[in-house]
């Protein structure tokens, strides 16, 4: 079985050519600088099942990375760019995350 954030990196990477995902310039350090970075918050979640926004989701950053390192969380991502709904949807069912659901809304909404 092939570990999710490895999965989500190739995916992020291929759509990354044909949506902005993120910047060019930081592709290549993905996992260091983007990747990791989100882990980072992980051990600071709640230890019991809790709800969380991200607003402005985008490449799924941190969403997708506490849906994956967090699975006992309930994460709903805000995405107005309905390209980039499409990415985070296409992760979410690559990965099977039940726990994940993308809103294709405006913040102002």
């Amino acid at each position: 079985m092939t570990d999710p954030f490895i999965t989500y990196a190739q995916r992020l990477r291929e759509w990354n050519q044909k949506i902005n995902l993120v910047s060019p310039e930081t592709i290549s350090q993905l996992e260091s600088r983007h990747i990791q970075d989100c882990q980072q918050l992980i051990p600071h979640l709640p230890k019991a099942p809790t709800r969380i926004l991200d607003l402005g989701s985008g490449a799924g950053l941190p969403g997708l990375i506490l849906a994956i390192g967090a699975p006992q969380h309930h994460i709903t991502m805000v995405e107005s760019d309905s390209r980039k709904c499409a990415f985070l949807q296409t992760v979410i069912q690559d990965l099977g995350l039940t726990n994940t659901r993308v809103m294709n809304l405006r913040l102002e909404a």
